[in-house]
């Protein structure tokens, strides 16, 4: 999946020029010879790997255990199974959240509430986002032994990483699983070799074409070389592709007539000799006593003071390390000196330094061999660890190999969360109301589809500024149903990050793949709501992990615990006490020891304590089915009529199935008879005096109407009108 490290002309321009061509010599012939030796050996453990893999997920997906099968098979069944308890709860309720939005209908009839439903249901479906994580999760905990590679990006130029095929020899001594050495500047030293030189090696396609642009000066030799892009004869191995193993799959590989090329990667240790400079001092008899390595003294300039005054300003800056051609000398031209510790003599070592180099061979052609152009300084392939298993007194990293795609928990979290906001964000729109009597005839009937255009463009009447005429109202913030849903799917993937086993990468004890089977049956089954789900499931995993630890002891051992569990009563308590410790709720197993039936059980005590719930709200709504009131949808419509987005026509071609017309054409010529009195009085208003409008005004029963039922409605205070006819007046008399 990758690519060759010499993939971009800027990263060629960086190593500096590709050397010419030239004959090959022994040394080169021995050096090819070595690489495709360990390219060939490393093949063969991945083969290894692979079985181990495959074997691993046949026991996750519920396949029984061997009991003289090695408890690394186990643990994986009950670290599955825990994740997949979470997983279910979330998507076997399919909650989704009850979100209602405006809808102008016509052509901005979003219909954001179903759209909504819709991407929430999407987000939550048991056969997609369920399975993304299960498998994001299983590429953790048993293909954990993969790499991210360091890539250059040409086009965004900027370092990135993607996931690569590995093969080879890398022994990882920081045994913690699930360790990430994502920091591409993380110069720790993680991997040591244990019995000579370390190694990986990588396949790398590449067109013939692009070869020669790489290597000019070997494209002779390239032009040459057979066209490969079949699998190695000896690698039979299955792939591994988009969370599952399968025997037929090859891979996103071209035709074998196709022109790439396979080279080989070959990335290995390399010992260099680095000159450091030490300080021995004397002790009073004369011998070799402290050692330390040589820095120059520190020094702070007083004032009127520059950095040239420091004593040793030719040897450096005040506090560096002395540099192995410039070391300090004494008024007699000796490396000596003296400081508060006493005498000393500086001496130069030559101290091996590990680096980290990298060579390429095409068929027989050595394409290059160079020190890692890489800014962390080690290894292209950023390697993290995975789970353990027992060999011999400890743990034992367990083999590994080539690993086609690597899924990233976080990273489908990340997708399906950015996918919820940003389609949120995009149907929450503002809202837009119209004056229709502002807009020309001609239009009015079409303003709906002229808003939902891309870019909207109304025709007014003379007279009519576009303030007065066209007005926007913010959106109202995004529904807090959709929000708790995000941070719920947050929240899964932070459980399962800090289960113990997880972290940890063991267990006390053996379990089974028959967990799963249940587990899943008890997630598909949960057919209620929410909570009763997160109950169900969970007890039938309590229930699971008890009997699937007594078949694995002897018999003596199984018939106690089953005697045990006569003696108490185990509940499964969903805790939700504000004052309850470690913040919040909690979903735990309980037990009420020496329980008496007829008798008040004494106080619980917890166990299995190292699992819980985090604090969350499961208050989700259940998916409905259930369409929307008619009477709701001809409330909405009337709405519309009366803020004049709409009007009298479209009102009733959408609303020709309701029942009771007549209420609908009653309530319509109401609304023309309010538009009617709105008009009189804006007649009344060219009036000479403001009491002689009021006197006209009561007169009127369709203006006091109006005037009653705006201020019982508390849209127009009293106030306010009679100050709008003395301005009126006073308009009058001014001109």
């Amino acid at each position: 999946m990758g690519a060759s490290v010499l993939d971009d002309q800027d990263i060629i321009d960086a190593i500096g020029e590709v050397q010419p061509s030239a004959p090959y010599s022994q040394e080169h012939e021995k050096f090819v010879a070595m690489m495709k030796d360990d390219h060939k050996r490393a093949r063969k453990a991945s083969g290894i790997w692979r079985k181990t893999a495959i074997d691993c997920y046949d026991y996750v997906y519920g396949r029984q255990a061997p009991k003289n099968q090695n408890v690394f098979y186990m643990v994986l069944n009950l670290i599955i199974h825990r994740f997949l308890t979470k997983a279910g709860i979330l998507t076997a309720g399919k909650p989704s959240a009850q979100i209602s939005a405006r809808s102008t209908r016509g052509g901005l009839d979003l219909e954001a509430g179903a759209i909504m439903k819709d991407l929430v249901e999407y987000g939550a479906e048991k056969d997609y986002l369920d399975t993304l994580i299960q498998d994001a999760v299983q590429d953790q905990l048993i293909c954990g032994l993969g790499v991210l590679e360091e890539a250059y990006d040409i086009t965004k130029k900027r370092w990135t990483n993607r996931h690569g095929h590995v093969y080879g020899k890398i022994v990882i001594t920081k045994e913690d699983p699930l360790c990430y050495a994502f920091d591409p500047d993380n110069r720790d030293e993680r991997m040591w070799g244990d019995t000579g030189p370390e190694y990986y090696t990588k396949i790398v396609e590449l067109s013939r074409a692009r070869l020669k642009v790489l290597y000019p000066g070997k494209k002779d030799q390239i032009a040459e070389v057979e066209a490969t892009s079949e699998k190695d004869d000896e690698d039979e191995e299955s792939e591994r592709s988009g969370g599952v193993y399968s025997p037929d799959q090859t891979g996103d590989r071209e035709p074998k007539n196709s022109d790439k090329l396979q080279l080989v990667e070959y990335h290995y240790k390399r010992m260099t000799p680095t000159a450091v400079v030490q300080k021995i001092y004397r002790t009073p008899d004369g011998a070799p006593g402290h050692i330390e390595i040589a820095k120059l003294p520190d020094w702070e300039a007083e004032e009127g003071q520059t950095d040239e005054d420091y004593e040793f300003a030719k040897y450096g800056k005040p506090g560096a390390y002395v540099d192995s051609d410039n070391i300090p000398q004494n008024e007699d031209g000796e490396e000596r000196g003296v400081d508060d510790k006493g005498e000393f003599t500086y001496q130069k070592l030559a101290v091996p330094d590990e680096e980290i180099w990298e060579a390429a061979y095409l068929g027989n052609i050595l394409l290059y061999n160079m020190p890692s152009i890489y800014k962390h300084g080690r290894w292209k392939a950023i390697f993290f660890t995975g789970m353990l298993r027992r060999s011999g007194e400890g743990y034992d990293p367990i083999p590994y190999g080539a690993i086609d795609q690597l899924i990233v928990p976080q990273d489908v979290i990340n997708t399906n969360v950015s996918l919820i906001q940003d389609n949120a964000r995009r149907i929450n729109n503002p809202l837009t109301v119209v004056q229709p009597e502002a807009i020309i005839a001609s239009q009015r009937g079409r303003i709906p589809q002229i808003l939902a255009g891309p870019a909207p463009m109304l025709i007014l009447e003379k007279g009519h500024t576009p303030d007065q005429v066209v007005k926007q109202f913010p959106p109202g913030p995004i529904p807090s149903q959709l929000l708790e849903f995000v941070d719920w799917i947050r929240v899964l993937i932070d459980e399962i990050a800090s289960i113990a086993q997880v972290q940890r990468g063991g267990m006390p004890y053996d379990t089974s793949g028959k967990a799963l089977e249940h587990l899943l049956q008890a997630s598909d089954t949960a057919l209620v709501n929410l909570q009763r789900n997160i109950e169900y499931a969970v007890t039938y995993w309590g229930e699971n992990r008890v009997h699937n630890t007594q078949q694995f002891m002897t018999l003596e051992d199984s018939l106690r615990i089953s005697d045990d569990l006569k003696s108490y009563q185990v509940e499964w308590k969903y805790y939700t006490d504000p004052e309850a410790p470690e913040e919040g709720t909690k979903l735990s197993l309980y037990k009420y020891e020496d329980f008496e039936p007829g008798k008040e059980p004494p106080e619980p005590k917890q166990i299995l304590t190292d699992w819980s719930i985090a604090d969350y709200d499961v208050q989700v709504g259940i998916k409905s089915n259930k369409g929307r009131d008619p009477e709701a949808e001809l409330e909405r419509d009337l709405k519309m009529l009366e803020l004049g987005v709409v009007d009298r026509q479209y009102l009733i071609e959408q609303n020709e199935g309701i029942k009771n017309k007549r209420e609908l054409l009653q309530r319509m010529q109401k609304k023309d008879e309010a538009m009617q009195a709105i008009e009189q009085w804006q007649q009344m208003l060219q009036d000479d005096s403001p009491q002689g409008i009021l006197a006209k005004a009561s007169q009127i029963p369709e203006v006091t109407d109006v005037i009653v039922r705006s201020l019982t409605a508390g849209g127009v205070d009293f106030g306010a009108i009679v100050q709008m006819v003395e301005q009126a007046g006073k308009t009058k008399q001014a001109a």
